[in-house]
């Protein structure tokens, strides 16, 4: 009845402190009903162990299955190492105890996906994408290298009424998932977040793919000290017309399945944003 174990490992520029407050916002979106320290299984030698500086697992449950993710963080000189595990019981432990009293192994790697694109994970990019079923293959275009994005500064301003040919497959990837376009290089729809919760999200096409959601309204431009000053880590905050907004640029030859995976999760966390600022409120 031996369990399985699907990883993920990448490179942080992160502090480890930065990587514990984004961990304690990620699990509150996923509804995780436990977070615990890992335990050392070397008993009275356990302070010989060679640990990671983070070293934690999650789970959580829904209708049909259970999940379990765990997380290692290592600390070195110039980068942090991160490690995110999905957990999952095997084919004999769920045919004999039944699946909704089981880890989901498939669940668990959902879960993981989240926690590590939101901590910076980025999934290689397969030779051959598709679009969503009833759609058509996207044709082979050339897309522009994609630009560094750094997390402090926002990004280049877009150019108005020019879209370059990379971006029109993408486009209509938006306009196929129900984004209703707001201009030419700007698309509006809502995310389900829950059952009960909703979350308003932008796609702007300009030198990169931009999602943007907001999380405050009325907070005005400057933004305050106690917003900015916390640590958004791969997004940026900013002002949007009468909002506060994070927003995450992408480069054009991201694909789509990234792409839904992205807006997802900046619409969650948003969401949880949102709801930190104004408890109950979910007008955005």
């Amino acid at each position: 009845m031996a369990g399985k174990a699907e990883e993920v490992r990448f490179a942080s520029p992160h502090s480890v402190q930065a990587i514990g407050r984004e961990l304690q916002g990620i699990f509150a979106s996923l509804k995780a009903g436990s977070v615990e320290p890992l335990q050392s299984t070397s008993g009275a030698l356990a302070a010989f162990d060679d640990s990671a500086d983070i070293e934690i697992v999650a789970s959580g449950a829904s209708f049909t299955s259970m999940w379990a993710v765990q997380v290692y963080v290592w600390d070195y000189e110039d980068y942090r190492e991160v490690a995110v595990v999905a957990l999952g019981d095997g084919g004999l432990t769920r045919a004999m105890v039944g699946a909704r009293y089981t880890t989901s192994l498939g669940n668990s790697i959902r879960k993981r996906d989240q926690v590590a694109l939101r901590l910076g994970y980025e999934p290689p990019v397969r030779e051959t994408e598709r679009f969503p079923e009833n759609s058509y293959e996207e044709a082979p275009t050339a897309s522009p290298a994609p630009s560094p994005v750094t997390i402090s500064a926002p990004p280049p301003p877009p150019a108005p009424n020019v879209i370059p040919p990379a971006q029109i497959p993408l486009r209509e990837f938006v306009e196929a998932a129900g984004f209703e376009a707001i201009t030419p290089e700007m698309y509006k729809g809502t995310y389900l977040v829950d059952d009960d919760r909703s979350q308003v999200l932008w796609v702007s096409f300009s030198d990169t793919v931009s999602l943007i959601s907001p999380i405050a309204d009325g907070i005005g431009e400057p933004l305050p000290e106690w917003l900015t000053n916390n640590d958004f880590g791969r997004y940026t905050v900013k002002s949007f017309a009468t909002w506060a907004v994070i927003q995450l640029d992408l480069p054009l030859s991201t694909s789509e399945d990234t792409l839904r995976q992205e807006a997802l999760i900046i619409a969650q966390y948003a969401d949880t944003w949102e709801n930190a600022i104004s408890p109950g409120n979910d007008a955005l």
